[in-house]
């Protein structure tokens, strides 16, 4: 199992492995995140890159200014909570309050070693030619997504969502039947969800990862696709990579 860890101090910062997006923090709110790589990382070797940038409303005083990146192979049957384990790959970047010699945005890259995952769904995904029509069914099938969480269609969202989920399941040596039935389970008790921005196409961001198999959806200030507005009782976020296999979009 591998785990991604971030975290950042007056940044911003996303890091990936191997090109594809996997945390990232604001430099506003909280100012750490876990991820799971291990359906990413599909080569014995690899590479993780952290792209540093400036927070988007600077603080009042001068603060030390910090990201730092592990990847780390958790041991079978490590305890859920925070992780430890070996550190395959890091990135650690550090200025002193004050100091502005490194002009921001800054990318740092880290390779590592690893035991690679089976044959992964996401490895088939071939994007369409980019055609209007194509980009209007992209929409469609989001704006689906979105719709799904507010009226709380669970089926329809893990559905959407299966292969991914599979994928995840099977890079880790779990039972992908049973990590759906546990998904499923824990949205029934969390949808629907109220208060989510709304969407329009002017609103999205789309960007090739995954070597261009996959493309990161966001908002176009970085916000995720699925987001509650600022304030709501319940916050929602939700990071979206679709994939398209078979002629057919997916979320992964």
């Amino acid at each position: 199992m591998y785990v991604l860890k971030l975290e950042a101090s007056g940044v911003a910062c996303e890091v990936s492995v191997n090109d594809v997006p996997l945390a990232n923090v604001t430099g506003m709110g909280a100012s750490n995140r876990l991820a799971f790589a291990a359906p990413w990382i599909t080569e014995a070797v690899g590479l993780m890159s952290a792209r540093i940038l400036p927070s988007p409303l600077p603080p009042e005083r001068p603060v030390e200014r910090s990201a730092h990146a592990v990847l780390m192979a958790l041991p079978p049957g490590a305890p859920s909570g925070e992780p430890d384990g070996e550190v395959i790959a890091e990135i650690r970047w550090l200025a002193a309050p004050g100091d502005k010699t490194e002009v921001l945005p800054l990318q740092r890259e880290a390779r590592f070693s690893a035991r690679p995952a089976p044959p992964m769904r996401w490895q088939r995904s071939r994007l369409s030619a980019g055609t209007p029509a194509d980009a209007v069914a992209l929409f469609g099938w989001i704006s689906g997504l979105q719709a799904a969480v507010e009226r709380g269609d669970v089926a329809h969202f893990v559905k959407a969502s299966e292969p991914g989920l599979r994928d995840l399941a099977e890079a880790m040596d779990l039972d992908p039947q049973e990590q759906i039935e546990e998904l499923t389970e824990l949205l029934s008790l969390n949808f629907p969800v109220t208060g989510l921005s709304p969407l329009t196409p002017e609103d999205l961001a789309y960007r090739p990862v995954a070597g261009g198999r996959l493309l990161s959806v966001t908002r176009k200030n970085g916000d995720p696709v699925i987001s509650t507005l600022p304030g709501a009782e319940r916050p929602y976020r939700y990071n979206l990579r679709a994939g398209m296999v078979d002629g057919q979009w997916w979320a992964f």
